[in-house]
């Protein structure tokens, strides 16, 4: 009877220690109520533990402001120090040493800034210190400033003369001269009457062109296109393997029309661009021939040259295959006011004109 009751005994004691709805463990639960009571407590000094804590109060946070305003100097003089790497790797003509010299203050800088970084990860009680007693030297950004964009004129050009003014090409190609030759009026004959001049009477006794004279720093090339579709590319700089006498310093010479037969001497052959397009996959075409100018700093500046529309026509009969193409253009290349270079707007256009040409082939 007595071993019975130890039984019982023990078996309600190890059920009290284990039931976790009824038992012990339900009292000491998480959200328990009225839960575990404390019965005493007892403290120990960090020390106890190895923890010793030598830093005084708002230490982070004096370190976390000191080590913002460091952040927020490095911030922005790597944005100096990028960008006068890539003007130096451009090429800045002749502030080229000016860049460098603002480039080596920066250097310096940055320097300091990474010394006083060093002293807030290993030393955080000299930290604010470092930060505060940094003395960045000025840099001077002025020197970092993009020269102007490219700009271009169209100008006549003869072997005596060399490159005309923009004015001198203008006043010429606007004069009137008084010439007795084949005229429309009169169905073809002879006759006296006045027009302007075109290249072909300026160059009757010497090369003439018509040239785009483009003014930039760090001119590197030219690319010669229709709307989206690029025909050539033309270097334009002194490191080139240009045309002798075509890249001079911060210019260069786009030839686009000319009384000369020199092989290269015409960059921008339009009639063959015409022709070389509409042959192959644009039979049909209404839009602008220009000129897109890259220089040394990654820009693209675009100068208009000739606005054409075609229409090429292929019709058969038989064995009889006929062709007919017709174009018109027009450009304003002698307009005072607009240095010849824009086609925005209606004009006004200083040459306009169509043509048409057929041909039959038998196959």
């Amino acid at each position: 009877m007595v071993q019975k009751i130890g039984q019982v005994i023990i078996t309600a004691a190890l059920t009290y220690a284990t039931d976790v709805t009824n038992g012990f463990p339900s009292q000491i639960a998480p959200g328990a109520k009225p839960g575990p009571a404390a019965v005493r407590y007892k403290t120990a000094k960090y020390s106890a533990a190895g923890i010793y804590l030598s830093n005084y109060p708002y230490l982070d946070q004096a370190n976390a402001e000191a080590r913002s305003r460091l952040h927020g100097f490095f911030e922005n003089q790597l944005s100096l120090l990028v960008l006068a790497d890539r003007l130096l790797d451009a090429g800045m003509g002749d502030k080229h040493d000016s860049v460098a010299k603002q480039r080596s203050i920066i250097d310096g800088n940055v320097s300091q800034i990474l010394a006083a970084s060093k002293t807030c990860y290993e030393k955080p009680l000299e930290c604010v210190t470092a930060v505060t007693s940094l003395r960045l030297a000025d840099v001077d950004e002025s020197v970092f400033v993009l020269p102007p964009l490219p700009i271009a004129s169209f100008r006549l050009m003869t072997t005596s003369k060399g490159v005309w003014t923009r004015d001198e090409s203008v006043a010429y190609m606007r004069s009137m001269i008084e010439v007795y030759e084949p005229s429309p009026l009169t169905g073809g004959a002879k006759a006296h009457f006045s027009r302007n001049p075109t290249l072909s009477d300026l160059g009757k006794n010497e090369g003439a062109s018509v040239v785009l004279y483009v003014e930039g720093q760090v001119l590197k090339q030219a690319e010669f296109r229709f709307e989206n579709r690029t025909i050539s590319s033309i270097p334009i700089s002194e490191s080139s393997s240009a045309y002798p006498g075509k890249i001079s310093g911060n210019t260069a010479i786009l030839v686009v029309a000319t009384t000369r037969g020199n092989p290269g001497w015409l960059d921008i052959d339009i009639a063959a661009a015409r022709q070389g397009l509409w042959i192959k996959d644009m039979p049909d075409a209404d839009g602008v021939f220009y000129v897109l100018v890259r220089d040394g700093f990654g820009r693209a500046t675009r100068f208009d040259i000739e606005y054409e529309k075609w229409k090429r026509e292929v019709s058969k009969t038989g064995n009889t295959e006929k062709t007919e193409a017709k174009y018109t253009y027009r450009n304003r290349w002698w307009d005072k006011q607009s240095g010849g270079t824009s086609l925005v707007g209606d004009g006004p256009y200083t040459a306009q004109g169509s043509s048409s040409a057929m041909d039959s082939r038998t196959q």
